[in-house]
């Protein structure tokens, strides 16, 4: 009988203990399965490298829509950075709380220099 694409077939598969290892603290750091994390690490391997055309496009059209390539920059940190932490969230509502306090103070920081000096000297003056 032939198989469909969409069965699940065991397979048997030879690597070094070291690399194992390696792979279930990956499993258990995103929350799945050592076999999970197998899979979904070589489907990725699978597709096709992204053309960097599209990336430019994004970021010419991100800094049109933010008005300054220093903003589309702090936008694309930003982003990074969530991106980066994927698997790491913070568990309980209130260290999420506390990381976006201070991704927030960082943007605020970065699109307003001059914030942090005046800080707990507002008067209302913004230059």
């Amino acid at each position: 009988m032939a198989r469909k694409p969409t069965d699940l077939v065991p397979t048997m598969l030879r690597m070094e203990e070291s690399l194992r290892k390696r792979l279930e603290r990956a499993a258990k750091k995103n929350r799945q399965s050592l076999n999970s994390e197998m899979v979904e690490r070589l489907a990725l391997s699978m597709e096709p490298p992204v053309s960097a055309a599209p990336v430019r496009q994004r970021d010419e059209l991100v800094t049109a829509l933010l008005g300054s390539d220093e903003a589309a920059d702090l936008l694309q940190r930003l982003a990074f950075v969530l991106q980066t932490m994927r698997g790491e969230w913070p568990q309980t509502q209130a260290e999420r709380r506390q990381l976006a306090s201070e991704l927030s103070a960082e943007i605020f920081a970065e699109l307003d220099p001059l914030s942090t000096e005046t800080k707990g000297n507002d008067d209302g003056y913004r230059p």
